[in-house]
């Protein structure tokens, strides 16, 4: 049952005979996947349940009367997990208008967190007289909604039937590395280029799972926003480099009819070969790095960043990449971290995987970009290309894996000339 707030939720358990409610008593979980401290999750964690004190709820709920909620004891209960409720929403949401957190979906606090998770009994007073002021300032629990992703968006003074192009980057990466690679196809092409910051990376907010279903469910929301609605409603074109190739033949095999053609940079819809292990132990190595850090104080230089990840990283282009996931903040003007290290380490084999639907197929055309000095594609399997993409094309660059920064200018210019070969007036 799909609930619009607490006092409706009350009401609703103290009119069920045999409404039993389920306690979890394990906070932090769910404070994990509620709030993502940008500077310091162990603090955030901590102040949030300071504040709460969780105790089971026993037994069924038995008055089918309403007007019993101020007398009966399980009813009582009742209102105070509705009490409960409120002041997290509210706590949460104050905390998250400071700019301390990124509050991870502001609507996550959903109907999931009423019928299947009762978290129960703020340290307050029992005086029943309390609770009707509150009680009247509850109107809703909002429904789970999607992070807004952060963007550039590129948009040629003459326009094309070109569809509109979305580039992706890959792993650690962020909208600002692709960007003049972006703006260029825009004015070559004559068309939009969108750039987002994907789910946990860059300016975007950061979320407990990270996963191509989630990054491809978090576009398709973007898309829908009323700045961007209208461009990209007939269809688009998915670029991608490296996890962002996958993601972009993800959301493709998603939306086969407003996907208009694919290009991933050297990736492959299919598992990796065991080769790239070495480079995952590099990407694995920095996410516990970051974890590694002081919460509370940070970097006051971004050299003092580089200097620490001399430590674990030898390689000085590397390590600029790596430098640019830091970022500094408003509130003690230190540089943090700006990605959850510890959720982006744990989805690294799910990231080296390409789960989807075996039934699955786009039947749009996609092209593999080949990186030759790098273990991410090798050899194409070509029938497992075909499993879900039977229309592919294949083209080789003598490159390392960052296939952009080494051949800018090759890598537009390919581009240009495969779409120019499909048929995809919009």
């Amino acid at each position: 049952m799909r609930t619009n707030g607490s006092l409706t939720f009350a009401l609703y358990c103290t009119a069920m005979s045999t409404r039993f409610i389920e306690v979890v008593v394990e906070l932090e979980p769910y404070l994990d996947s509620l709030v993502v401290h940008p500077t310091s999750r162990n603090a955030s964690r901590k102040t949030l349940t300071n504040k709460i004190r969780i105790i089971p709820i026993l037994g069924p709920l038995r008055s089918r009367n309403t007007n019993a909620i101020a007398t009966n004891y399980r009813a009582t209960r009742v209102i105070y997990i509705c009490w409960f409720i409120a002041r997290l929403e509210a706590l949460v949401c104050q905390t998250w208008r400071t700019g301390q957190f990124a509050c991870w979906r502001e609507s996550r606090i959903s109907h999931r967190l009423i019928t299947d998770t009762v978290l129960k009994q703020l340290l307050v007073s029992k005086n029943m007289s309390r609770f009707d002021g509150v009680l009247k300032k509850i109107t809703r629990i909002p429904k789970r909604g999607h992070p807004s992703l952060a963007y550039d968006l590129f948009r040629p003074s003459t326009v094309s039937q070109t569809p509109p192009l979305v580039f992706l980057h890959g792993i650690l990466g962020n909208r600002k590395h692709n960007r003049h690679a972006g703006k260029t196809l825009a004015e070559n092409l004559k068309t939009s280029v969108l750039l987002p910051d994907l789910t946990n990376h860059g300016d975007s907010l950061n979320t407990p799972v990270h996963s191509y279903k989630g990054m491809s469910e978090d576009l398709a929301h973007l898309f829908r926003e009323p700045a961007l609605k209208e461009t990209f409603a007939n269809g688009y074109i998915m670029i991608g480099h490296s996890m962002g190739g996958k993601t972009a033949m993800y959301h493709a095999l998603d939306y086969p009819d407003l996907v208009k053609a694919v290009i991933t940079v050297d990736n492959i819809p299919y598992k990796n070969p065991e080769e790239t292990s070495p480079e995952f132990g590099r990407f694995s190595k920095f996410f516990r790095f970051v974890e590694s850090l002081p919460s509370e104080n940070g970097l006051s230089r971004l050299e003092d960043v580089d200097r620490k990840l001399k430590e674990l990283e030898s390689d000085a282009t590397f390590r600029k990449f790596l430098v640019s996931n830091f970022g500094k903040h408003k509130s003690d003007s230190f540089y943090h971290p700006k990605i959850p290290g510890k959720v982006l380490e744990d989805s690294l084999k799910s990231l080296i995987e390409f789960d989807v639907d075996p039934g699955k197929i786009y039947s749009g055309p996609l092209l593999i970009i080949r990186a030759l000095n790098s273990p991410f594609v090798g050899t194409v399997d070509r029938p497992a290309v075909e499993k879900h993409f039977p229309n592919f094309d294949v083209v080789d660059f003598n490159t390392t894996h960052w296939v952009i920064s080494d051949d800018e200018a090759g890598f537009v210019s390919a581009v240009k000339n495969w779409l120019s070969d499909q048929d995809l007036a919009g």
